[in-house]
């Protein structure tokens, strides 16, 4: 993961020099300071990300960036898919829902183009999230929480544009959004890191670029971008890539808004706020009674699944949402048609069939059994998402993957139909698996 890095102001949202600021915020994050937090709300979303000091390479300080905008696109999306997994299919609940879930699927779209961005570049690829101990290019640090006006007002900050380019008729209100999120030392608006990385594809140049990465790249078609709303490109040239970092941070984290602003996460995410914060005050409940941070690695926390059924199924969920990431890294690394065929019908299997249904399953189970809160999907990491280097050894990766899959559901006690829905997308799996490694040994 990317080291930690800081941000500044421009002099105009401060008042002060940086220097005379940071003297005061050592740790580099001058609206921390709380006296500085009437200078960010003037500031109007003023915040600008100050290069990197000892001044890097361009394209080195670029492949940086990216990987931190993929780790923020990657825990922007599981939160996202938390909230919505957190709704409950009423109304007015289950219209948010499916907005959430829209919403999160374009962030995977922004993952992906992270993803063909590297690519193009000839850099590694990063699946990760977020930096430990909190990086400050973070908008705030990754949390699972049910829906609450809280939550909604933060994702609202993180995904807000330049004030001046928010649409007048909205009823947008920054300090009443602030103020909800209990966001008094500010959340970072990540549009900031989009405008650095727009501004340094003016450095680069066309060596910068490697002219076989488009045959590695996604390909919005095969992911169904158009049906998706999914910003996705293929990158072969620096114009290419700053155009994709333009339409993404209009969709999503950038300055500005796209030509239809309602297509906009900002404008979306701000209706659900104020709906929800409308709901509340009419006496409505927002989400289920679902834990902050569900945990089965950790038996100390708050939100550890202790129900051995949910257990089960969220040991199942952890090891799906890993073997997820692991099928797209491996369909970026290879540009053998068949094998991206299959990989992508993998993806997509476990995108809109296991890994929802197995976070419904886990919703209607308890955390503890006498408890009244729910289980809910963990949605956490293994000890590494790092993949083998050679083609070999990618699919005995695979291999460990899908007997592992196969093992946990045969440990799950008793049948069911979700338990057999599940079966038959992992134990096919298996053959093919089979005789790419068998293939490959001969």
């Amino acid at each position: 993961m990317v080291k930690r890095r800081t941000f500044e102001f421009v002099e105009r949202a401060t008042g002060a020099p940086f220097s005379s600021v940071l003297e005061r915020a050592p740790a580099g994050v001058p609206f921390d300071l709380p006296e500085l937090a009437p200078a960010f709300e003037a500031a109007a979303g003023g915040l600008r990300l100050a290069r990197q000091s000892p001044a890097m390479h361009p394209r080195d300080e670029m492949i940086f960036l990216l990987h931190t905008a993929a780790e923020i696109e990657h825990s922007l999306m599981i939160q996202y898919l938390y909230a919505a997994y957190s709704l409950p299919k009423t109304f007015p609940q289950i219209t948010w829902r499916l907005t959430l879930l829209g919403i999160a699927r374009e962030e995977m779209g922004h993952l992906m183009s992270a993803q063909n961005l590297l690519l193009a570049l000839g850099a590694p690829l990063n699946f990760d999230r977020e930096d430990y101990p909190f990086n400050k290019l973070y908008p705030f640090p990754l949390e699972l929480r049910p829906v609450s006006v809280q939550s909604l007002a933060r994702y609202v900050l993180a995904e807000m544009p330049d004030l001046a380019a928010v649409p007048p008729g909205l009823g947008f209100d920054l300090a009443e959004v602030r103020q909800d999120a209990g966001a008094a030392s500010g959340i970072n608006r990540v549009g900031a890191l989009f405008e650095l990385m727009i501004e340094l594809t003016a450095e680069l140049g066309a060596p910068d670029i490697v002219a076989i990465s488009p045959g590695y790249q996604a390909e919005p078609s095969e992911w169904r971008a158009a049906i998706n709303n999914l910003v996705l490109a293929k990158v072969g040239s620096v114009p290419d890539m700053a155009s994709l970092l333009v339409q993404i941070g209009e969709q999503g984290e950038g300055s500005g808004l796209p030509a239809v602003p309602d297509n906009s996460h900002f404008v979306r995410l701000f209706k659900i706020y104020k709906a929800a914060k409308t709901h509340v005050a009419a006496g409505g409940t927002l989400a289920l009674d679902v834990p902050h941070n569900p945990s089965v690695l950790d038996p100390k926390a708050p939100g550890y699944i202790a129900h051995p059924e949910a257990g089960a199924w969220a040991d199942v969920f952890n090891h799906r949402y890993r073997w997820l990431l692991a099928i797209i890294e491996h369909f970026l690394r290879s540009d053998a048609t068949a094998v991206r065929q299959q990989l992508v019908l993998w993806a997509f299997e476990e995108m809109t069939v296991a890994l929802p249904r197995i976070s419904a399953h886990l919703t209607t189970l308890p955390l503890r059994d006498a408890q009244a809160l729910q289980a809910a999907p963990p949605f956490e990491l293994p000890y590494t998402l790092a993949l083998p280097a050679r083609a070999a050894d990618l699919w005995r990766h695979q291999q460990l993957m899908a007997t592992h899959a196969v093992e946990q559901l045969a440990a799950i006690a008793g049948d069911s139909a979700l338990k057999t829905q599940i079966s038959a997308i992992s134990e096919p799996r298996l053959e093919v698996i089979r005789n790419h490694t068998s293939n490959m040994m001969t």
